[in-house]
């Protein structure tokens, strides 16, 4: 597996920049079915600006009887070391909503916790919870200035729409500020998305414009 491991190093880890194994997001790409007695697949990260592929695993699950599973081999390397191979399988719960219906949680082998996500931020070798390792995980937002959080929320809403499309509409308009409405999305959840767009762009240079001021 390419890239897993690898990354930039920075004083504190960040959830951004490391890879995410998120059984929600699994669920609405159809590669987590509730009720597959034994399946696998293959999991890809890639860029969404460029379309580079960062990363992909190898993964089995099965989400029937009384101990459900979840399962990921791969290759890493850790910074400054050799390539290792990885077999690890993590406890599934199903957790019942009050309206109806399961949740589907990771159990950290770390903490023994459900967890709707695991991380492998850059330098790890393995996937945990947020508060897995040694240092617990942070949002980049978490260590960004005002300006900086606004920006990063505008690629963040850039992204989601670029998600949304197929990989020859993404590729058609990527690098776009913001994209046009994807083929098939509502014209009521483009247009609200786009607002959010406007006003966080529309914050960030209101934020730049209070620190010219302030030390003008």
């Amino acid at each position: 597996m390419g890239g897993l491991g690898s990354g930039r190093q920075g004083s504190l880890p960040v959830i951004e920049d490391g890879l995410k194994l998120d059984l929600r997001r699994m669920r609405k790409q159809g590669l987590f079915m509730p009720d597959a007695h034994l399946a696998n697949g293959k999991l890809i990260w890639s860029y969404t600006h460029s379309g580079e592929q960062i990363a992909n695993i190898g993964y089995g699950y099965c989400s029937t009887g009384d101990s459900p599973w979840f399962r990921v081999k791969y290759t890493s390397t850790p910074r400054g070391g050799e390539p290792i191979s990885v077999d690890e399988q993590f406890d599934l719960e199903r957790f019942p909503q009050p309206f109806g219906g399961h949740r589907w949680y990771f159990i950290c082998p770390e903490t023994g916790k459900r967890a709707q996500c695991l991380y492998s931020p850059p330098g790890a070798t393995r996937f945990r919870s947020r508060h897995g390792f040694r240092v617990p995980l942070q949002y980049r937002s978490q260590c960004e200035d005002t300006t900086s959080r606004h920006i990063s929320q505008m690629h963040k809403v850039t992204y989601k729409m670029l998600d949304a499309g197929k990989p020859e509409w993404r590729e058609k308009y990527r690098g776009w500020d913001f994209p046009p409405k994807p083929p098939g999305m509502h014209w009521g959840t483009y247009e609200r998305e786009y607002k959010r767009w406007e006003w966080y762009d529309a914050a960030s240079w209101a934020a730049i414009g209070s620190r010219l001021k302030l030390f003008g």
